[in-house]
């Protein structure tokens, strides 16, 4: 597949060639992956728990209040890692071409 930049056939996918790349090589980070958030499930479920907890032992709307901050902080943190996938994918997907440094997806 020739670059869209400089019609050079000399392309390769960027995570071959950064996997290839020697760990002292200073394009390990500037091709390097984009991180991937990871879900803390376990945290938003025991907010949501503290929250049924609170209400159940007498202070209702402030136990409703945190289970449901639990719950959209669940949603936006899903929301993140989802993101951060995506990004991940495109990054893996992603072309190199070696002689102008342009990346593009195919």
């Amino acid at each position: 597949m020739a670059c869209p930049g400089c019609s050079s056939p000399n392309t390769e996918k960027l995570s071959h060639y950064w996997e290839s790349l020697p760990g002292e090589s200073p394009l390990k980070v500037r091709y390097a992956p984009p991180a991937v958030v990871q879900a803390r499930v376990l945290m938003v479920l025991g907010v949501v728990a503290a929250g049924i907890w609170i209400a159940v032992t007498g202070a209702v709307l402030w136990g409703l209040g945190v289970a449901v901050a639990g719950l959209v902080w669940g949603v936006v943190m899903l929301a993140a890692v989802a993101a951060s996938q995506s990004a991940h994918g495109e990054w893996a997907a992603s072309q190199l071409c070696l002689s102008c440094t342009n990346r593009w997806q195919p």
